[in-house]
């Protein structure tokens, strides 16, 4: 594979975990990196100045780095989410390749348009969903795929975190719907464990995002922590291939929970893949096996899987990407469902939550919310199902629903 040129838009915050893949890849022969754009030099110097050290020239406006290297053969965006779109389409409709950071979008008309210029100008958009090129995550799909545990019948994926009001602190759009005037939705589902979620969806597809194409979404949000938007979810998916995907999500968790994980439930077997690279199942035959990937895992390892991953299918238009922009149409479908499905999100009550200090901050926890979600995730029910006090249930939203921005009641613009 010949070796590509690309720039990064977005040096500093989570962009510096770019730098140092890039580094890697550059110092193996693989990229060359010749530019880097930031507009805020003071807060990102340090990782400029690495990519200095590279040769990378340093811009503070995008259009003008777009302009000085016209043949450069992908940009990496790790921008504030609301310049995913315009960016991307710019570098595509200019002739180059695109990996942003994730989510892409987090409307799905923008998901929609950002793949229609994908198609039209045949230039590949990858997403920054690093999880589903992990070894065991793809040891599962590659049971999935030759029947192991029989017809795949549901997908669940669950996730407990705990995060302090100071998470909520560090920056102006943390937990909110709206912000500088754009849609950032920010919350379980398209932050913290959105790499969870597509995994999940992906899994739900047997195998490939692509083929997990909703049909229904039926969905519940809270908040515990004083935000706008959730900090807990769950919900349900119907998909057109037969498939029931489950989702639990949550920043209000313990300290005594789970490693999140991934449940997909066969005919005739189980596959359990922990966030930590361990994987379980038990086949058809009934013999249980295990398989831990955890020794050999390298930081940002996943991460150089995906910029490979691109950059093989500059080569090779047949390439499967680990993360497309058409499969975020499919996450994008479920997680706006999720919303309009809720019809609001729900304020947990003071009766069910403690506060407490913790590390400099406060911490807010659900009482018992471990064995709650892992209840209802075993038995495969929404928080009001199974009969929690404090739940609200969400309507079921049909196909022909999912796309009426409408019926969007977070949307100041519809």
């Amino acid at each position: 594979m010949a070796k590509k040129r690309m720039a990064l838009a977005g040096v500093g915050g989570f962009g510096g975990s770019h730098v140092r893949v890039i580094s890697k890849l550059v110092e193996q022969g693989e990229l060359e990196c010749v530019a880097c754009v930031d507009p805020n030099l003071e807060s990102c110097k340090d990782n400029v100045d690495i990519l200095r050290g590279l040769g990378a020239a340093y811009f503070t406006n995008y259009q003008e780095m777009l302009d000085a290297h016209p043949d450069l053969d992908f940009v990496a965006l790790a921008t504030p989410i609301a310049l995913h779109k315009p960016m991307a389409i710019e570098a595509m409709r200019r002739g180059m390749h695109v990996l942003t950071e994730k989510p892409a979008a987090v409307l799905l008309e923008d998901a929609v348009e950002m793949a229609a210029v994908s198609q039209e100008t045949g230039k590949r958009l990858a997403v920054q969903y690093q999880n589903t090129s992990g070894e065991a995550f793809n040891k599962a799909l590659e049971l999935i795929r030759n029947g192991e545990i029989g017809e795949l019948q549901r997908v669940t994926g669950l996730g407990m975190w705990k995060r302090t009001d100071q998470y909520y602190e560090r920056t102006g759009w943390a937990g909110k719907l709206k912000h500088g005037g754009s849609y950032v939705l920010d919350g379980t589902l398209h932050n913290p464990f959105s790499h969870l979620f597509y995994n999940t969806l992906t899994a739900a597809g047997r195998g490939d995002a692509l083929g997990a194409v909703p049909v229904s979404v039926q969905a519940e949000l809270y908040h515990a922590h004083t935000i706008e938007s959730e900090d807990m979810a769950c919900l349900r998916a119907r998909m057109a291939n037969g498939v029931e995907m489950l989702l639990y999500t949550t920043l209000c968790a313990g300290d005594n929970r789970p490693e999140p994980y991934i449940r997909m439930e066969g005919s005739k077997g189980t596959i359990m893949w922990h966030y930590n690279d361990i994987l379980h199942w038990t086949g058809a035959n009934g013999e249980e096996q295990t398989v831990d990937y955890s020794a050999d895992f390298q930081p940002n390892e996943l991460m150089s899987r995906l910029y490979r991953n691109l950059m093989a299918a500059m080569d090779d238009p047949s390439q499967r990407l680990y993360a497309s922009i058409d499969g975020s149409i499919h996450y994008l479908t479920v997680t706006n469902g999720a919303f309009q499905s809720s019809g609001a999100v729900h304020t947990v009550p003071d009766s069910a939550i403690d506060r407490f200090p913790e590390g400099g901050s406060m911490a807010t926890y659900i009482r018992d919310i471990e064995a709650t979600m892992e209840a209802c995730a075993q038995a495969g029910q929404l928080f009001s199902e199974y009969g929690v006090s404090w739940a609200v249930p969400g309507t079921q939203v049909g196909a022909e629903e999912l796309a009426d921005v409408s019926k969007h009641w977070w949307r100041t613009d519809k």
